[in-house]
């Protein structure tokens, strides 16, 4: 697997997503992300399908998180 080139892009979802911290094994999610949710989009990751590993604000309790989620949430 080829390391990460991460930037920061912003985007809002345009449909409801899944957070996974691994898109390989598709273990349970961290949770789900409503549309709307504003997410710093940090790299592109295209093992297994498209993913993106993102960087959201709010997450649990006021905290961050990062994890993977679809592509398809952000077009």
């Amino acid at each position: 697997i080829p390391p990460l080139q991460l930037a920061g892009v912003s985007r809002a979802l345009t449909q409801d997503a899944s957070l996974t911290d691994d898109p390989l094994i598709l273990s349970a999610p961290l949770g789900i992300l409503p549309l709307g949710t504003t997410v710093t989009a940090l790299a592109a990751f295209n093992e297994n399908g498209q993913w993106v590993y993102v960087e959201v604000m709010d997450f649990a309790g006021g905290r961050p998180a990062r994890g993977f989620i679809p592509l398809s949430s952000l077009e």
